[in-house]
C-alpha cells in the first residue's frame, strides 16, 4: 500500500514529536558553553568550553553582572541624617514631576457628543448612566466616572 498523505493519529504524533535532547550527544551539545564571534585573541586562548560563561568571564577576571561589581547597600537612615546635610534625590523627585508637562488627552468627536450627553441628562450620577440605553458600548460606572473626568478636563469642555 502507498502512503497518501492520510496517515494514522499515532504516525502524525510521532512525526510532530521532536527528540532533541533526549540523546548523550544533543545532552552534551546542550551544555557546551560556546564563545562569541568578536572576541580577542587573548580571550580566545584562555577560554575554556567546558566551563560555563560565568565561569569563563570569572577566570578572565571579567564580570558577569554589573551587579556584582557595585553591590546594592541599605543605607543607615540614623547615620545618613546626621553626616549628609544635602537633599537626597528622593527630595528633589517632588519638583521635577510637578514641572513635567502633563499630557494632554486626545478624546474622539464622538466620545464628546456621548459624554456631553450623559453629563447633561444624568449629571454626575454614573450608575444611572452606565443603564441608559445610550451607553451601547456598556461602559461601568468606573469606566464612565473616569472618562467623564477626563472630558471635563479636557479642551472640549
Amino acid at each position: 500500500f502507498f502512503d497518501c498523505g492520510m496517515g494514522g493519529v499515532r504516525r502524525r504524533k510521532t512525526r510532530r514529536k521532536a527528540r532533541i535532547n533526549s540523546t548523550n550527544y544533543g545532552k552534551k551539545r546542550k551544555t557546551k558553553t560556546k564563545l562569541p564571534s568578536n572576541v580577542m585573541k587573548s580571550v580566545k586562548e584562555k577560554w575554556d568550553h567546558r566551563k560555563s560563561l560565568r565561569q569563563n568571564l570569572k577566570s578572565l577576571d571579567l564580570i558577569y553582572s554589573a551587579n556584582e561589581l557595585l553591590p546594592i547597600v541599605a543605607p543607615d537612615r540614623a547615620a545618613s541624617t546626621e553626616e549628609s546635610h544635602e537633599p537626597s534625590t528622593s527630595h528633589k523627585l517632588p519638583k521635577l514631576t510637578s514641572a513635567t508637562k502633563e499630557k494632554a488627552v486626545h478624546i474622539t468627536p464622538n466620545k464628546v457628543e456621548f459624554l456631553q450627553a450623559m453629563i447633561s441628562c444624568h449629571g454626575d450620577n454614573y450608575e444611572k448612566m452606565a443603564r441608559d440605553k445610550r451607553n451601547v458600548y456598556q461602559l461601568t460606572t468606573g469606566q464612565l466616572k473616569k472618562q467623564c473626568l477626563q472630558f471635563l478636563e479636557s479642551k472640549h469642555h
